[in-house]
């Protein structure tokens, strides 16, 4: 209830639809987490974790897959095993559109990559 009296709607799912709402979420590993410290946006992300069945064992696995990938591509850029071309080629077909678990990709490149490979890349769902 609002100061007034009247009743107040709060949205508890995030909706796949709106990029702002698409945004609260993240990924580390294959864990879904709020990208937001907001109590109401961690909330929602909680809810619609639970809702969407984020954390079925299936879907964690193959997202722990996507961001083992992206992080072992990192990782042989890093010590010079592939070109820094090859590292894009690769990062390019996590982050593909087409891709399953894409944002837990687009995730990884975020918190793991350095700026070179970042700035080449198109990180936005």
């Amino acid at each position: 209830m609002t100061e007034n009296g009247n009743e107040e709607e709060i949205t508890l799912l995030i909706d796949p639809c709106s990029n702002d709402d698409v945004n609260l979420i993240s990924f580390v590993g294959n864990k879904v987490v709020a990208s937001s410290e907001n109590e109401a946006d961690i909330e929602r992300v909680t809810v619609s974790k639970c809702i969407f069945n984020l954390d079925d064992p299936f879907i964690k696995a193959e997202r722990g897959k996507v961001w083992n990938g992206v992080e072992k591509t990192l990782a042989e850029y890093d010590s010079g095993d592939i070109s820094k071309n090859s590292c894009l080629r690769i990062l390019n077909d996590y982050i593909s559109p087409q891709a399953q678990f894409s944002a837990c990709a687009i995730a990884c490149i975020n918190s793991l990559a350095p700026d070179e490979i970042k700035n080449e890349l198109d990180l936005v769902l």
